[in-house]
Formats: structure tokens, sequence, C-alpha cells
């Protein structure tokens, strides 16, 4: 879930997102509908994973409403092969056949 809330929030700087407009975005992609704990529980791991990263990024709580999000002017996120980190997919192996297996 972690992720989805990334994908959301990296779409555009200076958006405000509506805790509607996030269930929603969780639920198209997993088919289930996220309790609110679980909600704040993904975007605390977000700002985490930001935090980690580095990136200039900001989440904050707009109450009553959802979260808002901004990065600095002019700043864009990194692209893989550069100094970004590599993640989990980056990091499989290009095949997932069993050994003996001819397919591709």
């Amino acid at each position: 879930m972690t992720l989805l809330v990334l994908v959301l929030f990296l779409r555009r700087n200076g958006a405000v997102y509506p805790h509607s407009a996030v269930s929603d975005h969780i639920y198209e992609a997993t088919g289930k509908d996220p309790s609110m704990d679980a909600m704040r529980i993904a975007v605390r791991r977000a700002r985490s994973v930001i935090a980690r990263a580095g990136w200039p990024v900001m989440i904050r709580t707009a109450y009553g409403i959802g979260y808002s999000v901004t990065w600095p002017h002019g700043w864009t996120m990194p692209q893989a092969g550069g100094n970004a980190m590599p993640c989990a997919e980056d990091t499989l192996p290009t095949s997932h056949a069993p050994a003996g297996d001819t397919r591709s």
C-alpha cells in the first residue's frame, strides 16, 4: 500500500489529496477498501521512504481534508540507473522460470 501512496503523491507538485482520493486509488489497485488506520500507516511509511531516499518531498497532513504534497520547484525524481538506489524489481533475476524450463 505504501508504494501505491507514493505513486499517487508523486504525480503532481502542490496537489492536495483528500482521504477519499487516496482510498479510491488504493481500492482501484487492490480491490480492497482500506481503513483510515491503514491509510495513515501507508502515508507514514511513504514519508519514511522519502526521507531515507533524501528527497526534498514534503507530505503534510491537511487535517479534516487529506494530504498535501510539495517539493522544490525544478526538482525531479531520480531515474533508475543514476544515483537512485535499486528497488526490489531492479535486483530480481530476469527469468523466474524453474530450473530446466526453457521458457523465458
